[in-house]
């Protein structure tokens, strides 16, 4: 059995939820998510996995005591030796840990058939308990407009979508299909948020632009030199 711990909104759940998969994929074991801390959150989340009908694994109340817990924000090589009958601690936030099962999750987080017409541009824009936040900052304005000339560079005639947990700058009804429009989108201008990270991963179109964030955290210490891939462009 591999456990991994849950917590955070969406994109930190699927973050971990792959982590997890990648492991017990190996080992050829049952995968097991805690969801027990999630309601004792300051945010109080609760378990958002069961939107997707693909999710391999049973959730509840772990009882494993062999933890192995995250030490930094980078990929941590050490993490492909781990044996079976652990319980994993962290967020795991780079495809590293599961790029060797990339079409296994592409298929667990999937929800209805691709389909690209226009060359529609998601825009993510993350608010919320962000405001104020000197470790996840809001993004300047600036980041943005560089964003949609580079965009606009390279599209000649790209139609925006926006997306944002202020619902006065979102087109979307709620996370999930925020997530799920966004992955349907041609091109992706993200935040510095593993949701749209993951609305922008997903998204299969073959000549896909993604612009990211040079600097996610609000921190010098906090690095994410394994988090944005490398066909990505950051700014």
């Amino acid at each position: 059995m591999i456990v991994t711990k849950l917590e955070g909104g969406l994109g930190n759940q699927m973050f971990q939820y792959a982590a997890g998969r990648s492991l017990a994929e190996k080992h050829g074991s049952v995968l097991f998510m805690d969801i027990s801390k999630l309601s004792k959150s300051p945010t109080q989340r609760t378990f958002e996995l069961d939107n997707f009908p693909h999710i391999y694994g049973t959730t509840g109340t772990s009882w494993l005591t062999k933890r192995y817990k995250e030490k930094t924000f980078e990929y941590n090589p050490d993490f492909e030796t781990l044996p079976d009958g652990i319980y994993l601690d962290g967020y795991w936030q780079s495809e590293k840990y599961f790029k060797n099962i990339e079409t296994i999750i592409q298929n667990a987080f999937s929800y209805k058939p691709k389909t690209y017409g226009e060359d529609s541009v998601a825009v993510h824009i993350r608010r919320g308990d962000y405001i104020g936040n000197k470790i996840h900052p809001v993004l300047p304005d600036e980041y943005y407009l560089k964003a949609k000339e580079l965009i606009e560079q390279r599209i000649s005639n790209p139609k925006y979508y926006y997306f944002s947990d202020d619902p006065s700058l979102s087109t979307g009804n709620s996370v999930f299909e925020d997530l799920i429009s966004m992955s349907l989108c041609k091109h992706h201008i993200i935040a510095n948020s593993s949701l749209s990270w993951w609305g922008a991963w997903l998204c299969e179109y073959p000549n896909k632009i993604v612009i990211a964030p040079r600097k996610w955290f609000g921190v010098d210490s906090m690095t994410t030199v394994d988090l944005i891939p490398r066909e990505w462009v950051q700014i």
